[in-house]
């Protein structure tokens, strides 16, 4: 029917799930997906099949994934190349937005400003949001850029 397959995978399951929202599901994203980093199998699988995360850190620390935010996988998914996204999973259940998520991570792994202006361009372009929105949106990123870069 047209709808991308997102589904959730590789957070209270682990790195054969992820596998099995790609190869079985056809997934273009991946909600969580952040024990994919248990297996170097299932990272390459999710950049040769060009697979993003929908990665929501307070989310995994609430729900026990990982014990911290500081352990969270989220530094070595960036540095194996996974393209992710920063999202909220339930933001009324774990008092998060966005923009926490994106100072948490910031603030615990000290990344910079480029590497979050990444990120959020790794969502939009990952994105089912109708092309004229992501392209606004994009603009608005490059604008921003260009004050941060």
């Amino acid at each position: 029917m047209g709808l991308p397959a997102v589904p959730h995978g590789g957070e209270g399951a682990g790195a054969d799930s992820v596998r099995a929202c790609i190869e079985q599901l056809g997934a273009s994203r991946v909600n969580h997906g952040v024990r994919a980093i248990e297996d170097p199998a299932v990272l390459d699988l999710l950049l040769d099949s060009e697979v993003s995360l929908d990665v929501c850190p307070t989310s995994n620390v609430a729900l026990q994934v990982v014990a911290a935010l500081d352990e969270h996988p989220f530094p070595r998914l960036l540095a194996a190349g996974v393209p992710m996204s920063l999202n909220t999973d339930c933001p009324l259940f774990f008092r998060t937005s966005v923009v926490a998520e994106y100072a948490a991570v910031q603030a615990s792994f000290d990344v910079g400003d480029d590497v979050l202006a990444d990120v959020a361009e790794t969502s939009l372009r990952r994105s089912s949001c109708p092309a004229d929105r992501r392209e606004a949106a994009l603009g608005k990123l490059a604008l921003a850029r260009g004050q941060i870069g």
